[in-house]
C-alpha cells in the first residue's frame, strides 16, 4: 500500500513541476547567424582594353568597398584565389580605395603568358577570399 501513494505521490510531483518533459506546445525560433558580409554572387569582373591600357574592375561587391568588410581586391592570371608562392597575382588594390586599376597592355601580356582570362577576387575582413568571377583581355 505504501509503494502505491509512493508512486502516485512521485507521479504527481513530477506532472506539476514539468519533470517529465511534457509541455504545452512551444515554437522556438531558431537561431540565425547574422553575417556581416554577404556572398559575392552579384560580384562581377570586367576587364577593358585601351590605347595599350587595360583596366581591371570588380563590381557589384555586396557592401562598400571599405576596409570594415574588406581588406581588398585582387585579380589573377590563373582560376585559385590569389597567392604570392605561386606567382599568380596580377594586381591588387588595398580597401578604400577603387575597385579598379590600370595596368600597360604589355605587362598584363607578359603575366599572363599564353592565357587571356583573368579572375576577380574580393578579400573580406574576415581574410577569406571571395570569387568575383572572370573576363577576358581581347
Amino acid at each position: 500500500m505504501n509503494k502505491k501513494i509512493l508512486s502516485g505521490t512521485l507521479a504527481i510531483g513530477l506532472l506539476v513541476t514539468g519533470g517529465t518533459n511534457v509541455f504545452a506546445a512551444e515554437n522556438h525560433a531558431a537561431e540565425q547567424k547574422v553575417s556581416t558580409i554577404k556572398p559575392m554572387s552579384a560580384a562581377y569582373t570586367t576587364v577593358s582594353v585601351s590605347n595599350n591600357q587595360v583596366t581591371l574592375s570588380i563590381n557589384g561587391l555586396s557592401n562598400p568597398f571599405t576596409s570594415k568588410y574588406y581588406n581588398m581586391v585582387a585579380w589573377t592570371t590563373d582560376g585559385g584565389q590569389p597567392d604570392s608562392t605561386k606567382s599568380n597575382i596580377l594586381a591588387t588594390k588595398r580597401a578604400g580605395d577603387t575597385t579598379s586599376i590600370t595596368l600597360s597592355l604589355d605587362e598584363v601580356k607578359r603575366k599572363l603568358g599564353t592565357g587571356t582570362r583573368i579572375y576577380g577576387w574580393a578579400q573580406a575582413a574576415n581574410g577569406t577570399w571571395y570569387t568575383c568571377g572572370s573576363d577576358s583581355i581581347s
